[in-house]
């Protein structure tokens, strides 16, 4: 269903008459009939997936509309406010996001104002980044911004901030990132009590430092401070900040 919405989108889009584009789905391999030998569950995944990906890459899309793209892949499968989406990319106005709407490449949820993407085209948008820390740098800033500060957020912004970082780090986790990035999803695990993916954020800001003597090291032995005192490990909390402190020392005689 979703392949044909799509043909129909990029026709119109394209102006395209039906004789040329169903020469245009022959010639990019796509069967007239969208069947194929398909048995089982995985084979017809994968027909779903290539007859996507071939369409996504007919469609032509512009460099801004393939930053959307990316900036959304990004973001959790059920979505995430529109208002807030173009804050965090800073995009003067919505014209793009809601010309890839009209095509169907972006869903948009009248009621409640989220956008989102299917999961299949954010599967396939996402294989075609090849950098996400340039590629969506602008979204991701602001979204570290916003983790950094996860402690002065409402209940409700929490809890939708807690979703996006949830969803980031599972994407970006074998990625070599900056130790901001890692501290900011810190910040918002901890503050939402995520003890399992505070340890694991804690392991990615001490690779990020390299073991050397900086301003990033001492945040560092802060923040381990910080979660030993929340677990109650007292001697361990003052033993890490003595730590920071050190360094800070060191660093600012």
């Amino acid at each position: 269903t979703l392949t044909i919405e799509l043909i129909a989108r990029l026709m119109t889009a394209k102006h395209m008459k039906l004789n040329a584009m169903l020469e245009q789905i022959k010639k990019a391999g796509i069967s007239p009939t969208l069947t194929g030998k398909v048995h089982h569950k995985t084979s017809k995944a994968q027909t779903v997936y290539s007859h996507i990906e071939t369409l996504f890459d007919l469609a032509s899309l512009s460099d801004e509309e393939f930053s959307v793209m990316c900036n959304l892949s990004l973001m959790p499968l059920a979505g995430v406010s529109f208002e807030h989406f173009m804050e965090w990319c800073q995009y003067n106005n919505g014209e793009i996001i809601t010309n890839l709407i009209e095509r169907s490449w972006i869903k948009y949820d009248n009621e409640t104002d989220v956008v989102s993407l299917h999961p299949v085209i954010a599967n396939i948008v996402r294989n075609k980044i090849e950098n996400y820390t340039q590629t969506c740098k602008i979204m991701l800033d602001n979204l570290t911004k916003k983790f950094r500060r996860s402690w002065d957020l409402n209940h409700r912004s929490r809890i939708e901030y807690l979703e996006i970082a949830k969803t980031l780090f599972f994407i970006t986790r074998e990625i070599e990132n900056s130790f901001l990035w890692y501290q900011g999803l810190h910040c918002i695990f901890i503050h939402n009590n995520m003890n399992d993916a505070s340890i694991e954020t804690i392991k990615c800001m001490k690779k990020s430092t390299n073991n050397t003597i900086t301003i990033e090291t001492a945040w560092f032995e802060y923040h381990v401070a910080a979660f030993c005192f929340y677990r109650f490990y007292y001697d361990e909390a003052v033993e890490h900040m003595q730590k920071s402190i050190d360094i800070l020392n060191e660093l600012f005689p």
